[in-house]
């Protein structure tokens, strides 16, 4: 069934949202049951399965993508991965004020998408209830415009010109008819980009996704944690990025990769955490709910009508428009709930 339209107020431009804002140069300082048909028989009540499990419709081309190297492994991208329970280090010891004190959390064990959701599993969702995004029914969304290169002409001391190629970020405008569909707005198309992230995704977006993977399932699929999101990225050691301590422009897709636009998830097979997730540095802002425990109903529609900035729910990961600062595994941004844009997506957590 078709929601109607919400009765959320106008999205505020990022610049105005509150909260730590992703500029792309800065660190932010602020801190069920449906019966279907199936070869073989009705589905009965009772017999659950993730809609997401296994098929082949789930995997990669394997083909060779210009830039990245060997051609990429087929495997399931709604693979759920453990981890595993015990502590992590949570927040930074270093100068950044704002992610101080770094501090020991002990977690249960868990299970978290190996990739964020793609194209291929939101499609899927949408065409089994019909549902419509935030973006669709506003019928407009915010669009990272990506990087410009900017022609700068200076005169020497003789009077002659000195010409200068700069790589600027581009604008993020708001952009009529940009959705899930259309990543960059009209004319533009996810029909060869299945295996991107799914992006213009609101939080009630990402929420009503995890519900619908829970009813058909059978299992408890929700939104991560903060605590949950980044033990899965930096591990039990403390690192700053999901592979090391050390910025690798090669092995994430972030404001200064050369790729200037979204990208497959497992485009960057040498980007993993150390228990095995891909893409959780840049890409895009992933949503979380709640910091230390997951969020039970009342509190998510709570937070889904949140008006302080300050109380604006969080998103972790940095994104393709992202400056190495704001790829670290402990940082975060902030926004309106009803926040969306083509570098905004989610990935799923299983309760073990």
């Amino acid at each position: 069934k078709k929601r109607e339209k919400p009765s959320s107020e106008k999205q505020l431009p990022p610049e105005e949202a509150g909260g730590m804002i992703d500029d792309g140069k800065e660190e932010g300082v602020e801190a069920g049951l449906v019966q279907e048909e199936e070869e073989g028989g009705t589905k009965l009540p009772g017999e659950f399965e993730d809609p997401l499990k296994s098929n082949e419709n789930l995997y990669t081309d394997g083909v060779l993508d210009e830039g990245f190297g060997e051609a990429r492994v087929h495997k399931p991208l709604a693979h759920m991965l453990q981890v595993p329970k015990g502590p992590f280090r949570f927040g930074c010891s270093s100068d950044d004020i704002a992610y101080r004190p770094e501090r020991e959390i002990n977690l249960k064990e868990y299970y978290i998408g190996e990739y964020p959701i793609t194209n291929t599993h939101f499609s899927r969702f949408v065409e089994a209830i019909g549902y419509v995004t935030e973006a669709e029914i506003e019928q407009k969304s915010w669009v990272f415009g990506g990087r410009i290169w900017n022609r700068l002409v200076e005169l020497d001391e003789d009077g002659g010109e000195i010409e200068t190629i700069v790589f600027e970020k581009g604008n993020l405008k708001e952009v009529e008819g940009a959705n899930w569909r259309h990543p960059y707005g009209v004319g533009s198309s996810i029909e060869d980009c299945m295996e991107h992230p799914v992006v213009h995704i609101t939080l009630l977006d990402a929420l009503s996704f995890v519900k619908w993977r829970s009813e058909l399932s059978g299992e408890i699929f929700r939104l991560p944690t903060e605590y949950e999101w980044e033990k899965a990225a930096r591990g039990e050691d403390a690192r700053l990025y999901p592979w090391g301590n050390e910025f690798d422009l090669k092995k994430c897709n972030s404001f200064d990769s050369p790729v200037n636009g979204l990208t497959s998830v497992d485009a960057y097979p040498d980007d993993a955490s150390p228990f095995g997730m891909h893409a959780m540095a840049g890409t895009v802002w992933e949503w979380v709910a709640g910091k230390e425990k997951p969020l039970n109903e009342e509190e998510l529609q709570a937070v889904l009508q949140v008006k302080e900035r300050r109380k604006f729910p969080v998103l972790k990961g940095g994104s393709w428009m992202s400056a190495p600062s704001n790829l670290k595994s402990y940082t975060k941004v902030q926004y309106p709930p009803n926040m969306r844009s083509n570098f905004i997506g989610f990935r799923c957590v299983k309760e073990a």
